[in-house]
């Protein structure tokens, strides 16, 4: 009887030890944050593991990122962390969503009939990371022009637009 007792504890405590066992092999030690990080273009993308991982520091230490693919342009880009022999791969989301801010170096213009005047030459400080397009924009037909010149003498008011290269655009400036 007193052997059975043993024998029943005995096997509880290694069955328990298998089980923790089996639980420290699986359990993961760090998570991604999530699957795809998503910058603004012209923002700083993070080098700093904790940025991408929830793990405990120790861990942390261990990590290695994986961003030698990624590139600060608009796009989408592979990356990886690596702990020992794991990668977990993850997508680094560079967009531009951020309207082109600009104003205008006077609010009222005096020109000749018939001169040409570029929408560019009216515009100052405009503030964007990518390259922009200065134009005029009719309010009524939405046709685009760079420039504008008139056959008649009046007052006229002009909608002038600032559009980055991937689609965005100031509010209309006047």
């Amino acid at each position: 009887m007193h052997n059975k007792v043993f024998i029943a504890v005995l096997s509880l405590f290694v069955a328990i030890d298998v089980g923790l066992c089996y639980l420290a092999l699986t359990i993961t030690p760090l998570k991604l944050k999530r699957n795809v990080f998503t910058f603004q273009y012209g923002e700083e993308i993070s080098t700093n593991v904790s940025d991408y991982v929830t793990a405990n520091d120790s861990i942390l230490k261990s990590v290695t990122l994986n961003i030698k693919d990624v590139s600060t342009n608009v796009g989408i880009y592979n990356a990886s962390v690596s702990y020992f022999d794991k990668t977990y791969p993850f997508e680094i989301h560079v967009i531009d969503t951020i309207k082109p801010k600009a104003s205008l170096k006077k609010v009222q213009w005096h020109i000749v009939v018939g001169e040409e005047i570029n929408a560019k030459d009216l515009v100052e400080n405009v503030e964007d990371f990518s390259s922009t397009t200065i134009y005029f924009l009719d309010g009524e037909t939405k046709e685009r022009s760079e420039s504008v010149s008139y056959i008649q003498e009046g007052s006229y008011i002009e909608r002038i637009i600032v559009e980055d290269a991937h689609g965005n655009q100031s509010a209309a400036l006047r």
